[in-house]
């Protein structure tokens, strides 16, 4: 996600743009404080995955974002996203597993494409 928002956006912090100004304000006062005190890194770290999702829907990359399946996919990787980096329990039946394997086919379909998107040569 964030290296075809990059390739859409070279200039560094162009894509602040399209955040809701609270978490564009929150992203600043990251970005501000790392140069600060000499730790900056790439500010598209300081976004979170909902962030990023509203990027790439901005960002229009061709029948990618807009259909409500897409919605569903993207809510379920980042549920699965938050149980995993939560250490949640996320596994608790067969019928679980069945579908966390769906969602990783789901992230995995959605990565083949922006890369796709990428080759393209979309902006």
């Amino acid at each position: 996600m964030a290296r075809a928002i990059r390739r859409r956006y070279p200039s560094r912090n162009d894509w602040l743009q399209h955040l809701e100004a609270g978490a564009r304000q929150q992203v600043a006062g990251l970005i501000k404080r790392s140069g600060e005190n000499d730790s900056e890194v790439d500010s598209l770290l300081y976004t979170h995955f909902g962030d990023k999702m509203k990027i790439l829907r901005e960002i229009d990359c061709p029948g990618c974002w807009a259909e409500s399946r897409r919605e569903e996919e993207f809510k379920e990787i980042r549920d699965l996203r938050n149980a995993v980096a939560h250490a949640r329990d996320y596994v608790t039946s067969r019928e679980e597993v069945t579908k966390i394997q769906g969602v990783i086919r789901s992230l995995l379909r959605i990565r083949l494409e922006l890369r796709k998107w990428q080759a393209s040569g979309s902006p």
